[in-house]
């Protein structure tokens, strides 16, 4: 009663000491709270970052074994041309515009080269060091952007499960076996730097595009400059990075859905039309943006191809398939990358794929297959605000062949192209395998297990491929077991053993690439190599290649066999074909209605050397006369090549006033850093009639435009 009776007198007193307990005791938890979750966070990223790192080594563990081997294919050719010995201006200069692949001929990817061959010469392994920084460099970017991408949705997920997704599916593509013939030859760095650039722009877009409402201007324009120089860093480094604006828009569509952050209510009328300017102000940053990055891009390349369709497509007279053949096929080839990039199997997969059957007509099968990407493309349109993540990985996907997997008369398949790609689907299947939101606990063992075993898959099949890349005969047999018609593997087969001095054997392979292309001349040329120290070689095979040559598919196996024939008889290293049936190859080659005046300037320059070294000097004159008319057309690092044949055949006719005048020529040009000549010309002119014209002559005619380890040429497309 006492009891009762004190604390309806004294109720605040009887109540204090339990209200000061709850206190103190909230106020402990708020004080441990952010320590504790502090503490979480810390150990969450130091465990991620550890995985992560794991991750990097396994992909270095599984790559090394490949390192140490050769150079292979157009691995020399390419990077021949860019090596520099000392690091000047000119020479670099001279490097990054040395390479004539591609339309905007790839200098930043010219000066990679040079870079590595100015600490390392021309070591295959170095360049395939690089090569492997790169990809690892790449795959730590992805592993960025794709944290962002994933903390940026509408659908948000938390930090921590955002880090261990888009990690997950960085080390998958790391390690994914499709790519091992990207990474470890040497010429692919191509693709490399294109789409690291492309990584560091959509990762610059998501980053600044997050924060755009809080400081427009600012992060506006820090949008603007990192996606503009990395757009350019990437076409320079190879032109399909031109697919940018694609995959800009694919993420601004699905990830952010063209809509701004909400923020808290504002405290007052004044913070409300600040923020109201703000929004504002970012949507019409937004808005100028696409403007300038989506639809002004897009709008040209449109207006391009409608312009130049003819000449876009007139690549297709020296292809075996025409443009509907191409479409046709391409449909069952997207589909191959797809099964190779989900479940990939290591005998489907291979450097050389020319033999891929050409399909001709839509029947069922190609039916479906169209029906299948339709279906494919109205999933990622339909699901975009569902189910982003899927959407956002076929849209990746898709956007990564829209320009090598469509109208361009490329070849019909190479691995390469599946680089940014593979990636796509590599960061939808660890999503939806590690779990969506909601969804992340259930069977949370299971999914673990998944990811785990899968990169232990991928791990397995990667470190078998790197152990074919030790010698280029491995990667020649693997791809014969898959194509056994592939005549780009039976000429590569045939080489190596040329190297061997196995002459049978090598001639054993290129008859069989002769019987699998008998439109080509480039296997009969190869034959014809064979008996180059022989006595003579077959009459039938001379009609062969004469008929070949004037009718058939100028092939870039055709090219660079005519200029190495040419090369090889200029140096007497091919006893048995005389110089007038060298002359009526390159004569022949000539009258093909197929060559562009890219060939048409190689020809001519090698048919003038062809007579210069025979001491036909005026058929060389003529020869270098005609080729001038055509060098725009070629390379910058062969343009005066044949000016300076003019020179020469001048020189040896004692025309000096002709010499002269060409050489004036070559001085007007060789003043762009560009252009270079074997001339000093100011000195030459000085002592025109004193010169070692012999010592000159014999250093232009063995500089051969274009090497013969080319004779196998792998265009870089």
């Amino acid at each position: 009663m006492g009891l009762r009776r004190n604390c309806s007198s004294e109720p605040c007193s009887c109540k204090l000491p339990l209200i000061k307990t709850l206190q103190f005791t909230h106020n402990r938890a708020a004080a441990w709270r952010p320590t504790q979750l502090k503490t979480m966070k810390l150990r969450n990223q130091a465990v991620v970052s550890s995985l992560f790192i794991a991750g990097l080594l396994l992909c270095i563990a599984i790559y090394w074994i490949g390192i140490d081997g050769t150079f292979i294919l157009d691995d020399t050719a390419n990077i021949n041309q860019a090596v520099i010995k000392e690091s000047t201006s000119e020479s670099w200069i001279h490097a990054a515009f040395s390479n004539d692949s591609g339309t905007l001929g790839r200098p930043i990817s010219a000066a990679s080269f040079a870079f590595t061959s100015l600490f390392h010469g021309l070591d295959p392994a170095a360049f395939k060091y690089h090569n492997l920084l790169l990809h690892l460099i790449t795959g730590i970017l992805l592993w960025l952007l794709g944290h962002r991408i994933l903390i940026s949705l509408p659908n948000r997920i938390s930090e921590t499960r955002a880090w261990y997704i888009a990690g997950a599916a960085a080390i998958l593509w790391l390690i994914h076996p499709l790519l091992v013939s990207t990474t470890l030859y040497a010429v692919q760095r191509m693709t490399q730097l294109s789409t690291l650039f492309i990584i560091i722009a959509l990762l610059s877009y998501v980053a600044f595009r997050a924060r755009l409402h809080q400081r427009p201007f600012m992060y506006g324009a820090g949008m603007l400059l990192t996606v503009g120089i990395s757009g350019l860093m990437g076409v320079f480094s190879k032109e399909n990075a031109a697919l940018l604006p694609l995959y800009l828009l694919a993420v601004e569509c699905i990830v952010f859905q063209w809509k701004l952050p909400r923020t808290e209510k504002p405290r007052s009328h004044a913070e409300s039309t600040s923020r109201k300017n703000g929004t504002k102000a970012a949507r019409h940053i937004l808005i100028a943006f696409h403007a300038i990055f989506v639809v002004i891009p897009l709008s040209a390349a449109l207006i391009y191809v409608i312009i130049n369709w003819s000449d876009l497509t007139h690549g297709y007279t020296n292809r075996q398939f025409t443009l509907p053949e191409r479409l046709l096929t391409e449909a069952h080839v997207v589909w191959f990358y797809l099964k190779a990039i989900i479940f990939p199997r290591v005998a489907d997969m291979t450097l050389f794929h020319d033999a891929y059957p050409i399909q001709s007509q839509l029947d069922i099968a190609t039916t479906a297959a169209f029906a299948g990407h339709a279906i494919s493309l109205i999933t990622m349109i339909s699901m975009a605000r569902k189910a982003p993540v899927l959407a956002l990985g076929i849209s990746v996907f898709y956007i990564s062949h829209a320009l090598e997997s469509t109208f361009i008369p490329l070849e019909l398949v190479f691995e390469h192209r599946n680089y940014l790609a593979t990636w796509g689907i590599m960061f939808t299947l660890t999503y939806y395998i590690v779990g969506t939101p909601g969804q992340a606990e259930k069977l949370k063992f299971a999914r673990y297990t998944t990811v785990v075993s899968i990169i232990a898959l991928f791990s397995f099949m990667a470190h078998t491929r790197a152990l074919t890349w030790q010698k280029e005969e491995l990667i020649t047999i693997a791809a014969l077991e898959k194509y056994p018609n592939s005549v780009r593997a039976l000429s590569h087969l045939a080489n190596i053993n040329l190297k061997r001095g196995s002459v049978e054997y090598a001639r054993h392979y290129i008859e069989s690439a002769v019987e699998a292309a008998p439109d080509q001349a480039g296997p009969a040329l190869h034959l014809l190599f064979t008996y180059c120290k022989a006595d003579s070689y077959p009459e039938e095979l001379h009609d062969r290649i004469v008929h070949t040559l004037r009718t058939g598919i100028a092939t870039v196996y055709a090219q660079n066999g005519a200029y190495s024939l040419a090369m090889l008889k200029n140096k007497g290293e091919c006893i048995a074909v005389k110089t007038n049936e060298v002359a009526k190859f390159l004569l022949a080659f000539l009258e093909n209605h197929r060559i562009n005046n890219e060939i048409r300037y190689y020809l001519l320059l090698q048919l003038g050397r062809v007579y210069l070294a025979d001491g036909q000097a005026e058929a060389a004159r003529s020869s270098f006369n005609k080729a001038t008319k055509y060098q725009s057309h070629a390379p910058y690092i062969h343009r005066l090549m044949a000016l300076e044949g003019s020179v020469l055949s001048s020189i040896e006719l004692k025309d000096m006033k002709s010499a002269t005048k060409s050489l004036l020529e070559i001085n007007a040009l060789a003043s762009d850093p560009r252009l270079k000549s074997i001339f000093n010309i100011e000195g030459t002119i000085e002592n025109l009639e004193e010169i070692d014209d012999e010592a000159l002559k014999l250093k232009a005619i063995k500089m051969a435009p274009i090497s013969h380890n080319k004779t196998t040429h792998h265009p870089n497309s």
